[in-house]
């Protein structure tokens, strides 16, 4: 994966994430480990932040 590619996917990424997030929720808030959905989006986009800032650093 080139590293132009790579920037796309982290750039453009965190939108689809939020969006899916939001319609995963709708669909598991009223199971009792509903609330991992939205924690794994926040984990999600900690990594894509923190692989950004790594891409940055140089």
């Amino acid at each position: 994966m080139s590293a132009r590619s790579l920037y796309a996917v982290l750039f453009y990424g965190p939108p689809a994430v939020a969006g899916l997030t939001v319609i995963g929720s709708f669909f598991f808030a009223k199971r009792r480990w509903g609330f991992l959905v939205p924690l794994g989006a926040l984990i999600l986009l900690g990594v894509d932040l923190a692989a950004l800032a790594a891409m940055f650093r140089r």
